[in-house]
């Protein structure tokens, strides 16, 4: 599971997701702050961005992806 399939889970957690409707600077600062960090960090692995370079071999990259849309398609539906 990548880090940002888990920011993004870890958000849903009912004791976090009411946290942050209830204190602004949670959702602003922490809860928006967390997706940024970690999309731009998944998006590394995918997209050529000098000096950064990616890691994974093109077969992990797909797994990454598909796994990523299929875990934030089902998780709402639990």
């Amino acid at each position: 599971m990548t880090a940002f399939t888990a920011v993004m889970l870890l958000w849903h957690v009912p004791a976090l997701f009411d946290l942050s409707e209830t204190n602004q600077a949670v959702h602003i600062w922490l809860m928006h702050a967390s997706f940024f960090l970690v999309g731009v960090l998944f998006w590394l692995q995918f997209i050529p961005s000098p000096p950064f370079r990616m890691r994974m071999p093109p077969v992990s990259q797909a797994v990454a992806v598909v796994a990523t849309n299929v875990i934030m398609w089902i998780w709402p539906c639990r």
